[in-house]
């Protein structure tokens, strides 16, 4: 009888041990992660972001278009979120877990850059903020 116990307590720390371990290692910081903000846009909102898009691109070469409204560089170490002009999210005021923020002006409005918090070498604030 003793033994059945001593098994069954056995097996269910092996579980709980395990079960931790799985756990912590999913909520790990990695950075990288970052929400992917696309929302509807019209003809002319998508005109006024892309200009935006493409004056940074060609300000700071290496940027990856991944939605309507954001540019990744360096495989998510910086994240470039460009308003659309009468779009209002909490997106556009929040900062995503694993990251720095900052935005063009006071009260989380316009322009926003995400750095994450273990960047991969310096970076240049102005390359990212200043606009033409």
């Amino acid at each position: 009888m003793k033994i059945k116990w001593l098994t069954i307590v056995a097996v269910l720390g092996v579980c709980i041990v395990a079960g931790f371990y799985l756990y912590s290692s999913e909520n790990s910081i990695r950075p990288g992660k970052y929400v992917v903000f696309n929302p509807p846009l019209d003809d002319v909102q998508k005109a006024v972001v892309q200009q935006q898009m493409d004056q940074q691109l060609a300000k700071k070469k290496g940027g990856t278009k991944v939605s309507s409204t954001q540019l990744v560089y360096d495989n998510g170490a910086v994240v470039v979120t460009f308003p659309p002009p009468g779009v209002v999210s909490e997106i556009l005021t929040t900062c995503d877990f694993g990251y720095f923020c900052v935005w063009e002006h006071n009260d989380f409005v316009g322009l926003k850059v995400a750095l994450a918090v273990v960047p991969s070498g310096v970076i240049n604030l102005p390359v990212y903020m200043t606009r033409q």
